[in-house]
């Protein structure tokens, strides 16, 4: 029987796979196993090794304020889509898998300590900030990574390395093979954009080090954010219980501080005076008091599209969005929350149960929350754990139509789906809304990109004389 070594347990272990096959749990064993690989899912609670354990996509949620705008902002969310009246493949919430849909960020767990470890060389950027001596020790060089290993094959590229050895956690979008001069790539080189931070070797105090999971410098997704660990672990699927908030993409939303009539007034009265737009407005504008604790960043893109024409909702009815109705929305790093009340079994609009794996986002978003980190102006979707760790190991995709998962959470009646497992019948209009930066420290010393100095909240007793509480 094939054994891996387990970084986290400190341990040898045997590795097991069981495949559904008639009704009856067969053990599949392949002896291809790469001890340097992810020698554990980093999303399994019965074996303890989930690596965001005590951090904030664990905090209680019960007591959280509600937001003045809360209904609004949940309207708009079940309501508007980029790709009206029901978002993009037919649905109005979808689920990115490494099989299905624009793939959510391929996260891979290794360990540079380990005598098997596979290294390979980046040269990457930090994206949004210059510190040329941190990027040239972190995003240059050398890093872990199986040989087998890949970022996402479509989107944004994006990849997570997580390295136990030295509790380095690299995040880099549009992460791909370098090419020579006549196009061709060069085999074991990596480029890309984004951001880092450091922790403890082991990740184990992940808790203590970077409770709000944010990256120390650069950005790769919207937030500025360690994601992958609120998306939805292959073990917590095949378990049926997801133990973390969930970290899903925006289809879009308002993340400009002003609201969209404030804005072409400016435009106007820059144009009058014979100026000329800055480039990249009103994008330029996106950071401010939309932005919400623990998010870096906002960039929702709503601003851009709604308020230019009139749109289908998903009644069917048409609607121009006017005045400052677009901006009532959340926003990134805002956290929401499903009421009690909402029953997995019984969805009002059918009166069926909800969708199998819908069930299991209802009931982590009551204990744990929802929170927008990212955005794909397509539609609203939760993010799975890339299976290319798994098929390597045993041989195929479980995301994949027909594989493990699908045949434990497909809905009896769906029958295609585009290969997708559906969670379109989330209910986001029952959604709960905290106010901005709920939850953020004070003072908070990890000023976002825009800021100039510590963050103090308004209440705080200890606020310095004479500072300002942004």
């Amino acid at each position: 029987m094939p054994k891996a070594f387990n970084s986290i347990s400190q341990r040898w272990e045997h590795v097991r796979s069981y495949q559904d096959q008639g009704g009856a749990w067969v053990e599949v064993m392949r002896g291809d196993q790469d001890n340097a690989a992810q020698l554990t899912s980093a999303f399994d609670h019965v074996a303890g090794t989930y690596i965001g354990k005590g951090t904030v996509l664990q905090r209680d949620v019960s007591s959280m304020p509600v937001h003045p705008d809360s209904v609004k902002m949940s309207k708009f969310m079940w309501d508007w889509s980029p790709f009206a009246p029901v978002g993009a493949w037919g649905g109005r919430t979808s689920l990115n898998t490494s099989s299905f849909g624009t793939q959510p960020i391929h996260m891979h767990v290794v360990d540079s300590t380990h005598p098997d470890c596979n290294f390979q060389n980046l040269d990457a950027v930090i994206a949004g900030n210059a510190y040329p001596v941190e990027e040239k020790m972190y995003m240059k060089g050398k890093f872990p990574f199986p040989s087998w290993a890949t970022g996402a094959r479509n989107g944004d590229y994006g990849c997570s390395i997580y390295d136990l050895g030295t509790g380095i956690m690299r995040e880099i979008f549009m992460f791909g093979r370098k090419t020579d001069a006549q196009g061709q790539e060069i085999p074991g080189q990596w480029g890309g954009g984004g951001g880092y931070s450091l922790n403890t070797p082991g990740l184990k105090n992940l808790a203590q080090d970077n409770y709000a999971l944010q990256q120390r410098r650069g950005l790769s997704n919207v937030a500025g954010m360690h994601n992958s660990l609120g998306f939805i672990g292959i073990a917590e699927a095949l378990n049926r219980k997801i133990e973390h908030a969930l970290c899903f993409t925006f289809g879009a939303a308002w993340t400009l501080p002003r609201t969209y009539p404030e804005l072409l007034a400016e435009r106007k009265a820059i144009l009058d005076a014979g100026g000329s737009m800055p480039a990249g407005w009103p994008s330029v504008h996106q950071y401010g008091s939309h932005v919400s604790w623990p998010a870096r960043g906002a960039d929702g893109k709503a601003e851009h599209y709604i308020p230019e024409s009139t749109h289908v909702l998903r009644s069917g009815q048409s609607k121009t969005f006017t005045a400052a109705e677009p901006h009532i929305t959340p926003t990134h790093g805002q956290w929401g929350r499903l009421p009690d009340s909402v029953d997995p079994w019984f969805n009002p609009r059918t009166g069926s149960p909800y969708y199998p794996m819908t069930r299991l986002i209802i009931e982590a978003a009551k204990k744990y929350g929802v929170v927008g980190t990212d955005t794909n102006l397509f539609c609203n979707a939760f993010n799975a754990e890339q299976g290319r760790t798994w098929e390597h190991m045993y041989g195929e995709d479980p995301w994949k139509a027909g594989g493990i998962i699908d045949r434990h959470l497909r809905d009896p009646g769906d029958a295609t789906n585009g290969g997708g497992i559906r969670v379109d019948d989330f209910p986001w209009d029952l959604v709960e809304w905290a106010p901005i930066d709920w939850g953020r420290p004070s003072p908070d010393w990890n000023i976002r990109p825009g800021e100039r100095n510590p963050w103090w909240s308004s209440s705080d007793p200890r606020r310095p004389a004479g500072t300002s509480a942004y």
